[in-house]
């Protein structure tokens, strides 16, 4: 542990290169070389990383004993990945199906997605847009009072 604890930067940043890495390595074995089967295989190294990342702030936490920037850092990540990552990761893996399909001469594949967000009007709208003031105001509050911003 006091190990990781001293390169604990180092193998944060191993992590999101591996990360990155399998992010390729998906997309290509899925779109260039057709292996969609094989490419489903890569996915747990996605959620490996975001576990590595939680161990990294845990290790971080139990050694110094309080909480830090590089703890405030890997939640920014983890939350990252949980939201919003998802649906970033699907325009992405759209965008490269596309991509790829027009490089190949291919016709341009349908949208995994057909189903649109119905948009929300009035009472709705508004109870929508006060839930994310809400988080984003705790969040900014909690981050305040560690004075980092």
């Amino acid at each position: 542990m006091d190990w990781i604890a001293t390169y604990l930067w180092e193998l944060f940043i191993f992590v999101e290169v591996i990360f990155w890495l399998s992010i390729i390595l998906f997309l290509i074995l899925r779109y260039v070389l057709n292996w969609k089967h094989v490419s489903i295989w890569i996915l747990p190294l996605f959620i490996a990383s975001i576990i590595a990342d939680i161990f990294l702030g845990w290790v971080d936490y139990q050694q110094t004993g309080e909480f830090s920037s590089f703890q405030i850092i890997i939640v920014i990540f983890v939350i990252y990945a949980v939201t919003s990552g998802r649906s970033d990761f699907q325009r992405l893996d759209g965008w490269v199906q596309r991509k790829i399909a027009s490089w190949k001469g291919e016709p341009e594949p349908e949208p995994i997605s057909t189903v649109k967000p119905v948009p929300k009007y009035g009472k709705e709208h508004a109870k929508h847009e006060r839930h994310g003031w809400y988080s984003h105001a705790i969040i900014f509050l909690q981050l305040s009072s560690y004075s980092i911003l």
